[in-house]
């Protein structure tokens, strides 16, 4: 291997430390606030299933409460509440979960190549030497281009990855859809007098949808992750910082006091406004894309013209 060729490599792995870094040090900081954020919502959800349990228990509140009417109301209200909190913490549990994951992964990765700037450095450094001890003039310009080539690379390395991640979180967005248009069918079909066969159908449909969910938040986590070294506009860069809480206001919607029919249109208006979200900064992606491709191109032309010139 030439030194051009080892340097480009090392060039390479010291540009993807260095994101790999910045992207570790962002997920051990959502590691922090998930963990707090498990741990409060399993206070919240045993606290809940402790009031469904009283209720449902032989005490003297339950006997007043047969005895006068309304305990199926309260029970029900408390049912509600105790389900909520244990979606949500199951929702968190599983983000907090893909984070580990993720910085296990990363880590690996980094660790693997944890030498490679100062491995560049000293390379870099030899072959300067050579170069000028063999008087070559085209020599500074030559590792001037390579450098600049390997930079082109890491960033277009980072931003399809980028555009990899968000087509994940769009796809699960598009799932999700289709499960909530399915329920709100079947829901349709039970106001005009489908049965107990179109309520099931439309409940396993809601289901899917929160599997769904979660399962998008987990995509819609990684792909900001992926956009940590990205220049976007401040307001895309709001909007990116907001699919961390995705998962809190979808949920959040599910469990207001609105009909059935109006909680799935006001989730899949939320889903579509995360998805149209995203398509706009994979377009932006897509424009940086396009323009690292070019500047890739223009520097490989040069450096090829230089290497011809050169007479070893």
């Amino acid at each position: 291997m030439t030194y051009s060729e080892k340097l480009t490599e090392l060039r390479e792995q010291a540009e993807r430390k260095q994101h790999l870094d910045n992207m570790l040090a962002d997920l051990r900081r959502q590691e922090r606030e998930l963990a707090d954020k498990v741990s409060s919502l399993e206070t919240v959800k045993i606290s809940e299933q402790a009031d469904v349990d009283r209720l449902q228990g032989r005490s003297l509140s339950v006997f007043f409460l047969r005895l006068f009417g309304g305990l199926d109301e309260k029970l029900t209200g408390e049912q509600q509440e105790a389900y909520a909190a244990a979606v949500r913490y199951d929702a968190a549990v599983q983000e907090l979960e893909a984070v580990r994951e993720d910085i296990q992964r990363y880590g690996k990765e980094a660790f693997a190549i944890r030498n490679s700037k100062s491995d560049y450095e000293t390379l870099l450094a030899e072959k300067a030497q050579v170069i000028r001890d063999s008087a070559l003039s085209e020599g500074e310009e030559l590792i001037r281009l390579d450098g600049e080539q390997a930079r082109l690379k890491s960033r277009l390395k980072e931003i399809r990855e980028a555009l990899d991640a968000g087509s994940k979180a769009i796809s699960a967005t598009d799932s999700i859809l289709s499960e909530l248009e399915q329920a709100e069918g079947f829901g349709t079909w039970d106001i005009m007098g489908g049965g107990i066969l179109a309520d099931m159908a439309k409940h396993s449909h809601l289901d899917n949808a929160q599997i769904g969910t979660e399962r998008l938040q987990v995509a819609l986590r990684r792909f900001r992750n992926e956009l940590t070294d990205v220049q976007i506009d401040a307001e895309m860069q709001v909007n990116i910082d907001g699919f961390l809480r995705f998962a809190d206001y979808f949920f959040d919607g599910f469990f207001a006091d609105w009909a059935v029919m109006q909680r799935i249109s006001g989730a899949k208006e939320r889903v579509r406004s995360v998805r149209s979200q995203i398509r706009g900064i994979l377009k932006k992606l897509e424009n940086i894309e396009r323009e690292l491709d070019r500047e890739a191109d223009a520097v490989g032309r040069r450096r090829n013209e230089l290497i011809l010139r050169v007479p070893i």
